[in-house]
């Protein structure tokens, strides 16, 4: 259906300053929205990464920073592996445990 009214010199200039800003604003979030830095969580620093069994079965966990420190605290005590993996961090001292090379 054409229009009833021709579109004024007001009305072009509108869509036209609308149609730029959009041409202009897509570019801008491209380049600026864009985000280069990678959590702690995707560089692997001070993450710790180990199976372990939960309440509904087992699982492969990554912790990280503070996470990683209370995990250590928890479950090193008690498994070795994963002593041995906070030991690597620096997160808690190894223990020693017989049978199990350090």
């Amino acid at each position: 259906m054409r229009l009833e009214r021709r579109i004024g010199r007001r009305d072009r200039a509108f869509l036209a300053g609308l149609a730029g800003a959009a041409l202009l604003a897509v570019p801008a979030f491209v380049l600026f929205g864009r985000d280069d830095t990678r959590p702690a969580s995707q560089t692997g620093a001070g993450c710790i990464e180990a199976a372990h069994a939960g309440v509904l079965g087992g699982g492969t966990y990554r912790y990280c920073g503070g996470e990683a420190k209370s995990f250590c605290a928890r479950f090193a005590p008690a498994e070795s592996e994963i002593a041995g993996k906070c030991a690597r961090l620096g997160l808690v001292a190894a223990r020693r445990v017989s049978g199990v090379p350090q």
